[in-house]
């Protein structure tokens, strides 16, 4: 009786005591043990994205053939009705495990009030999002351009119902590589060579927008991002008197969806093009200039 539950936004929300906050607690624990489904160092346990090196493919006293990993996740929603609309706050807790790793991360930690989002969340770019609790991979085919999240302050604006447009100033720091972050310890830029970085400091967020659609058939999305290369100096690091490599600005386009299958499943499909922004396509950050 203390504790009373709260319609307001579905299952699972209960009234914290002494005030009008609705909180939702959730997630799961994933436990997997592999026999050569590699890992590389021994005992290193299943890592993402790795797969059996030679020394395992030996079958030899140094090959790693037995690897596990554990996985716990802890999300917290809060929603108050405010004169201004919801104010929510969520938060997604990560904890991992491999033998000799250890991973902490807070994938999501955003509020959202009134139309605004701030905090981490996933990248407005995405039109449907890969789900890790199926895998421990952050595989590149996903819709995502980071499973982790992106550092972002956006603004969703409800055109009619079921029809929305967000526009969003995201960080270019992308995982797994990283376009964008730079300081004078960065390499010089070299004509002909190739670099994963974007070598100048970041001066401004990369810009996306977004257009949606929600129905009970499914979604479809249509998405555009904006994106700033720019090079530290030729030949010596930090050497302005060496030149640089003129600014460029870099774009992406996706369009893609998400349709209901009448037995209960899904299937979606995501088309990415870029040019000069290929962390959005691929989740690489690649360029490279001739001449």
């Amino acid at each position: 009786q203390y504790v009373k539950i709260c319609t307001l936004y579905g299952d699972g929300y209960y009234y914290i005591p002494g005030s009008d906050t609705c909180i939702r607690f959730g997630g799961y624990v994933r436990a997997q043990y592999g026999y050569n489904a590699g890992g590389g160092a021994e005992g290193a346990g299943i890592a993402p994205g790795t797969q059996l090196t030679v020394a395992d493919g030996l079958m030899n006293r140094q090959s790693a053939q037995y690897s596990s990993a554990h996985r716990a996740t802890l999300t917290v929603d809060t929603r108050t009705q405010t004169q201004y609309g919801v104010l929510r706050t969520y938060i997604d807790l990560r904890f991992e495990n491999r033998v000799n790793t250890s991973i902490a991360q807070a994938t999501r930690a955003f509020i959202q009030w009134g139309g605004f989002t701030f905090g981490r969340s996933r990248s407005f770019f995405d039109i449907f999002t890969h789900d890790q609790r199926l895998s421990y991979l952050n595989v590149r085919t996903t819709g995502d351009t980071s499973d982790l999240g992106i550092n972002l302050a956006a603004y969703t604006v409800q055109l009619t119902p079921g029809v929305t447009f967000s526009i969003s100033a995201e960080d270019p720091n992308r995982q797994p590589v990283v376009p964008g972050v730079a300081d004078g310890s960065q390499s010089s830029f070299n004509a002909g060579a190739t670099t994963t970085l974007d070598t100048h400091g970041v001066s401004h967020p990369d810009i996306i927008g977004n257009l949606r659609i929600d129905q009970p058939w499914g979604y479809l999305g249509v998405s555009a991002a904006a994106h700033a290369n720019r090079g530290l100096y030729y030949g010596t690091a930090n050497v302005s008197t060496n030149n640089h490599p003129p600014d460029k600005w870099g774009w992406a386009a996706a369009v893609g969806g998400e349709a209901n299958l009448p037995w209960g499943d899904t299937i979606g499909a995501n088309f990415v093009y870029s040019v000069g922004a290929s962390a959005y396509a691929t989740r690489s950050g690649s360029w490279q200039l001739y001449g």
